[in-house]
């Protein structure tokens, strides 16, 4: 098994890496050695990256960008998922996805935000099933509110809010979501597909769901609740 992290000749394509996140991951890829190429509809300047201006929203911008990178060039990791073909002709890759807590929680004012990580979830969930036999492993990376100027634009009450009902009392910051990725990414991580992992600072809930059961006599109305099992 492979070091943690260790991602000497592996190549990678980052998307959104002009900031935030995105520039967390890409960098800490670099770091560890990786290659890493940046999509973006603005440019992207650090030591180190390859970057092309790319709309992931047009599938002619998306074929010349991998005509650019050539066709015998190995994807070993994808964020998110660029050519997925690519990746399932060489029997081999890792993607993680970014979604958000509001897809899980459903978050009061964000219905657009929540039901949009919501799907990618469920995405994550479905096409890891689809993909793992192929030796292609989906993740999906959920987290709470984390230190990027999406969140601060917010204004500072929401984010004092944010802040104080936070188990952890501060946000998230992009080099530790950065660093979920890379163990995704790397050899230390190699039963993981299809899982969600919710970086929230003790936010994320997880609760019970509830089972009715019948008493082995009686009438309906002796219904139980009880604690459902898995």
């Amino acid at each position: 098994m492979g070091k943690p992290c260790d991602l000497e000749g592996k190549f990678a394509i980052v998307s959104g890496a002009v900031q935030g996140i995105g520039q967390s991951i890409a960098e800490l890829l670099i770091r560890n050695r990786a290659t890493v190429v940046s999509w973006d509809l603005k440019p992207v300047r650090a030591v180190g990256l390859r970057a092309s201006i790319v709309d992931l929203t047009d599938p002619q911008s998306i074929r010349e960008a991998l005509a650019d990178i050539g066709s015998d060039q190995r994807i070993d990791m994808q964020f998110p998922q660029a050519d997925l073909p690519i990746m399932l002709r060489q029997r081999s890759g890792r993607i993680v996805r970014l979604g958000s807590l509001a897809g899980k929680e459903g978050l009061r004012g964000l219905a657009v935000c929540s039901a949009a990580s919501a799907g990618v979830i469920a995405f994550t969930k479905v096409l890891s099933r689809e993909v793992t036999p192929e030796n292609v492993f989906l993740n999906c990376v959920a987290p709470g509110p984390i230190e990027t100027n999406m969140i601060r634009s917010l204004g500072p009450d929401v984010v004092t809010r944010m802040i104080r009902d936070g188990p952890m009392g501060r946000l998230g910051q992009p080099e530790e979501l950065a660093n979920m990725v890379a163990w995704l990414c790397s050899e230390a991580s190699c039963f993981n597909s299809g899982a969600v992992f919710y970086m929230s600072g003790c936010r994320a809930r997880h609760r019970a769901a509830a089972a009715y059961c019948l008493t082995d006599a009686g009438p309906p109305e002796d219904r139980v609740p009880s604690t459902c099992p898995g």
